[in-house]
């Protein structure tokens, strides 16, 4: 199963928990980007690399989440398929925060430890004028520059 899929944390306790990282470590201007139904899509920070304030935004893949627990943890035949939908988008809401939470905390451990800079571990998700994060610009963009991995 899919790390974290027993979380019963809520997405709120969860995010407060990822600011307190994020400050710990110098982050400034943290927000919280909602969706239209009021549901915590993203969570945007700036933090200085290189000497200058940079913009970074974590994103939350519910959608990815959930596909992962629908394929490994089928339907009970005792509740109906818009209350199993139901319940397993708030566990996937639950558990994609944790997972991200985690992998928050893993990058500064790596920072604090001085294996890695602030830019390593965040670059994917630092933010362009327009929005988009180095790594949307990147496979948008620039991926077919990387060599093939194929013996020339």
């Amino acid at each position: 199963m899919i790390l974290n899929y027993t979380t019963k944390v809520p997405v709120d306790r969860t995010v407060a928990e990822i600011t307190s990282l994020l400050v710990r470590k110098g982050a400034r201007s943290i927000t919280s980007e909602y969706e239209e139904d009021g549901r915590v899509a993203a969570v945007t920070f700036i933090m200085r690399v290189g000497g200058l304030p940079t913009r970074f935004k974590l994103p939350s893949n519910v959608d990815g989440v959930a596909a992962v627990m629908m394929r490994d943890k089928p339907r009970r035949t005792q509740t109906t398929r818009a209350q199993y939908e139901a319940k397993l988008r708030l566990q996937a809401e639950w558990v994609s925060w944790r997972i991200l939470k985690d992998w928050v905390e893993a990058q500064m451990a790596l920072i604090e430890s001085g294996q890695a800079e602030v830019g390593q571990v965040f670059m994917p998700y630092a933010t362009a004028q327009d929005g988009r994060t180095m790594y949307e610009l990147f496979v948008d963009n620039n991926q077919k520059q990387l060599a093939s991995g194929k013996e020339e």
